[in-house]
C-alpha cells in the first residue's frame, strides 16, 4: 500500500478491521453467570469420574493439534532475511528499516555508479556530498562503516582481503588513473595511468582486475610490476552499450562481457541485452543476445573431468513477439569424454512484468541451483543440470541493481533503489519436499536430497507423493511477510 493510501486511511472514521484481513481467534461463547455464592469446596475437587474420562480423552487431542499448528511455522522453499536486521527472522523487504540509509547514506547515492559489491565481505559507497569520500560496509559487522575522505570516480574492494581499488579521471583529458591500496598494511600496491578512460571495471578474481574501454578489455594482475594487458576487443553488437557485467569461468580459459542498450523503437522500454563470449584458448569470440550470465562447472558422469558450463538468460522481440529463454550450455567439449547436453528453459513473465528484463545472475555450486534475478525484483530459481524451474517469487518491490554470491550459504546478496541489503537462501529440506510433491518431479528431489547430504531414507520419503502440510506452509509464508498476492504468480 502506498504512503498516500496509508495517510487517506488515517483520516478516515476507525472502523473494526475485516475480519477476512486479520482473524480473529476462536473463542469459547460463555453465558453471563448469575451471581452466586462461592461453594466451600473448590470445584476442582468436585471432579466426577465422567469429567476425569473427558479430560484424558481431550489432553491428547488438544497436544496433537498443537504439534501439528507447529508444522506450519516451518519457512516455504525460500527465505529472505536483511542483512542489517538484528534478529534474523521472515521479514518483508518493503517494511525493512534498516538499509544503507540507516548508515549515513543518503538515497541518492544508492546507485549502480556509486555502490559496489565484489564479493559477501564487503559494500562499498562513493559519496560526493558534503564532501567527497568512500564507505567500506564489513558484511561481518554492517554497523561499523569505515568512512574515508577519498576523491575517486569508483571505488571497488578486493573479494577477499581489504584491498580497496581506486579509479579516478585526470583532469582535462579521457585517461584514467588507477591505483591499489592495501589497507591493512597501509600501502599502495601498485598504480597504473591508463591512455584511455574504462568505463566499466571489475574484480574477476582476488587477484585480477577486469578493465573494460570503449573497445577492448584488459586484465591487471595486483601482483610484480606488470601493467594491463589486453585480451580482446570488444564486439560490434556491444557498440554504443552500458558494460554492466564481466566475468571468467573458474580456469580463466573463458571471459563474458554483458551491456546493455536501449530497446528497438516500437518498444524502447524492453531494454536490448548483448552478449561477448570469448575463448582465450582460441582467441576467438562470439556474439550473443543475453541479459545476464553466469559460468559453472558440473561433473558429467563418465567424464573424470569438469565440464564448464555457461548459463544465460535473453529477452528479445522478434516480428513483434517477445520470446525469453533462459540456456544451459557447455564449453570446449572434451574429445572422446561425455559431455553436456544443452538445455533450455522458458522464462516467463507475469502480465505486469512485461517490460521487466534479467539484470543479474547467481549460480549456487554447492546447491547446484541458477538464482536469475529481473529488475524489478522477481527471482526465478532453476536446477542448473536440467534447467527445470523449481522456484519463483518477487522478492523485492524497489529496482534489484546489485548481487554478488554468497557461497558460505550457497545463496546470494541483493541491493536494491531504496537501498535494501537482502540475502536470499534456500530452505533445502523444504525445497526437496515442494519438487517432489507440487511439481511432482521425484526424480529431481531425490538429486537435490544427494546434493544436500540427505541421508538415505529422507531421500526416498521425500520422493514419494506430495506433502500435505506443503501448501499450507507455503501460504502461512507469505502470509506472515505479507506478500500474498506475490503467491500467485504463475507461469503462464
Amino acid at each position: 500500500m502506498s504512503p498516500a493510501a496509508d495517510r487517506t486511511r488515517a483520516e478516515e472514521p476507525r472502523q473494526a478491521p475485516a475480519p477476512q484481513h486479520h482473524p480473529a481467534p476462536i473463542h469459547l461463547r460463555h453465558a453471563s453467570p448469575r451471581p452466586r455464592k462461592l461453594p466451600l469446596i473448590p470445584s476442582c475437587l468436585m471432579m466426577t469420574a465422567l469429567d476425569l474420562l473427558c479430560l484424558l480423552i481431550l489432553c491428547p487431542v488438544l497436544m496433537l493439534l498443537i504439534l501439528t499448528s507447529l508444522d506450519h511455522l516451518r519457512p516455504g522453499p525460500m527465505w529472505l532475511t536483511l542483512l542489517f536486521r538484528h534478529r534474523p527472522a521472515l521479514q518483508d523487504p518493503a517494511h525493512a528499516d534498516k538499509k544503507l540509509t540507516s548508515l549515513g547514506i543518503a538515497p541518492q547515492f544508492v546507485t549502480f555508479t556509486n555502490v559496489t559489491m565484489e564479493s559477501d565481505r564487503y559494500i562499498c559507497v562513493r559519496e560526493t556530498s558534503p564532501q567527497n569520500s568512500v564507505v567500506i560496509i564489513d558484511m561481518t559487522m554492517p554497523s561499523q562503516p569505515l568512512r574515508r575522505p577519498i576523491t575517486a570516480d569508483s571505488a571497488l574492494m578486493n573479494p577477499n582481503t581489504r584491498i580497496l581499488a581506486l579509479k579516478a579521471q585526470i583532469s582535462g583529458t579521457t585517461q584514467d588513473h588507477l591505483q591499489i591500496f592495501n589497507f591493512e598494511a597501509k600501502t599502495k600496491v601498485k598504480s597504473h595511468q591508463m591512455p584511455v578512460q574504462v568505463v566499466f571495471w571489475k574484480w574477476i578474481t582476488p587477484k585480477l582486475l577486469g578493465l573494460v574501454t570503449q573497445t577492448s578489455v584488459y586484465h591487471w594482475s595486483i601482483e610484480g610490476d606488470s601493467e594491463p594487458a589486453k585480451m580482446f576487443d570488444r564486439t560490434a553488437n556491444l557498440a554504443n552499450n552500458q558494460i554492466i557485467n564481466y566475468r571468467c569461468d573458474p580456469a580463466e580459459k573463458w571471459l563474458m562481457l554483458i551491456g546493455i542498450a536501449p530497446g528497438a523503437p516500437e518498444r524502447p522500454q524492453l531494454v536490448k541485452g548483448n552478449m561477448q563470449l570469448f575463448s582465450v584458448g582460441q582467441q576467438r569470440s562470439q556474439a550473443l543476445e543475453a541479459h545476464a550470465a553466469s559460468f559453472a562447472t558440473i561433473k558429467v558422469p563418465g567424464n573424470e573431468n569438469l565440464s564448464t558450463l555457461i548459463c544465460f538468460a535473453s529477452k528479445a522481440t522478434n516480428a513483434g513477439q517477445i520470446t525469453s529463454k533462459l540456456t544451459v550450455a557447455e564449453l570446449g567439449a572434451q574429445r572422446g569424454k561425455p559431455g553436456f547436453s544443452m538445455k533450455q528453459a522458458d522464462l516467463l513473465f507475469p502480465p505486469d512484468f512485461q517490460d521487466d528484463f534479467p539484470v543479474a545472475m547467481q549460480i549456487s555450486q554447492k546447491y547446484g541451483l541458477v538464482y536469475l534475478i529481473t529488475k524489478l525484483g522477481l527471482l526465478v530459481v532453476y536446477d542448473l543440470e536440467t534447467a527445470t524451474t523449481v522456484y519463483r517469487n518477487r522478492i523485492s518491490s524497489d529496482a534489484i541493481f546489485l548481487t554478488a554470491e554468497s557461497s558460505t550459504t550457497g545463496g546470494f546478496y541483493a541491493i536494491n533503489r531504496r537501498g535494501q541489503v537482502l540475502h536470499a537462501t534456500v530452505n533445502y529440506a523444504t525445497l526437496v519436499t515442494f519438487v517432489s510433491g507440487q511439481l511432482n518431479n521425484p526424480e529431481l528431489a531425490v538429486n537435490l536430497a544427494k546434493r544436500a547430504n540427505l541421508p538415505a531414507d529422507q531421500r526416498d520419503s521425500l520422493a514419494i507423493g506430495c506433502n500435505r502440510l506443503l501448501t499450507v506452509t507455503q501460504d502461512f509464508y507469505f502470509q506472515a511477510t505479507g506478500w500474498r498476492h506475490t503467491s500467485r504468480l504463475k507461469d503462464a
